[in-house]
């Protein structure tokens, strides 16, 4: 997605990877870097934002996987369990069973992707911080 910012009596175009999130207003794009994390909730998707805004979808039409797959070419994201992904940016602390994000919840990590969801996260702190 494309996000005009005017600054300085000049007209910028950046380019930066949002999510298209289809709600009843209409169609909003959420910058990936202020999105904490993603649930699927009565076939809906609810994305919490650093702001601490929450987007709620419209009912999907498609699969979870499918609905999230921009989720999928940022790295930074996570799938922990199969109704979350999570932003690694906002973990505060993680344990066997769960993510803790700077909003204070905790997200549960799939027993099954427990190790999958390790690697992930101490790989990207590794080349991220």
């Amino acid at each position: 997605m494309n996000i005009q910012i005017y600054n300085n009596h000049e007209t910028q175009l950046w380019n930066e990877k949002s999510f298209p999130l289809k709600s009843k207003k209409g169609v909003n794009a959420i910058p990936f870097r202020k999105i904490i994390y993603c649930e699927l909730v009565d076939r809906r998707l609810c994305l919490v934002t650093e702001d601490g805004e929450e987007y709620t979808s419209v009912s999907l039409q498609e699969s979870f996987d499918k609905a999230i797959a921009p989720f999928n070419e940022d790295n930074r994201f996570v799938r922990c369990h199969k109704s979350f992904i999570v932003n690694m940016d906002f973990v505060r602390d993680f344990d066997r069973n769960n993510f803790l994000v700077e909003t204070g919840k905790r997200l549960p990590i799939a027993q099954s992707k427990q190790i999958e969801v390790r690697k992930k996260y101490v790989n990207y702190n590794k080349t991220a911080g």
